[in-house]
């Protein structure tokens, strides 16, 4: 998701969740994914640059986080239907990463392909 320049608006808010996913990860030495909603920030800046549409009813938008090597990111949005706060563990926070990957965020998906963004519903645990 992130190759070109933030919107000038979204630079100082993007920054910020980026510190709290390397505090995250930094907090969390054995888990290299994460997966959260998306930020207000986050959003305006998958529209600027991907053309991101809006979620379909009953989705939110999400991101995921890999940690790669020290102190890198790499980060993806997609939609999911959304089951509330919940956390992730490792393994499902990597199926979700994965299946956002695949997504393709300037198209409404279709209704059958959402997946509900619950740890038990990946294969996870709490």
């Amino acid at each position: 998701m992130m190759g070109a320049p933030c919107t000038p608006s979204a630079q100082p808010d993007i920054f910020a969740v980026i510190g709290a996913d390397l505090r995250f990860f930094a907090r969390r030495p054995n888990q290299d994914y994460r997966l959260r909603l998306a930020a207000p920030c986050e959003i305006e800046e998958a529209r600027a640059k991907l053309n991101m549409v809006s979620p379909p009813p009953g989705a939110r938008a999400f991101v995921g986080v890999h940690r790669v090597g020290r102190g890198g990111l790499q980060r993806v949005v997609g939609f999911a239907i959304d089951a509330g706060e919940v956390d992730f563990d490792k393994v499902s926070s990597r199926f979700a990463y994965l299946r956002l990957q695949r997504q393709d965020v300037t198209r409404h998906p279709d209704p059958g392909s959402l997946w509900r963004a619950d740890p038990h519903a990946l294969g996870g645990r709490r």
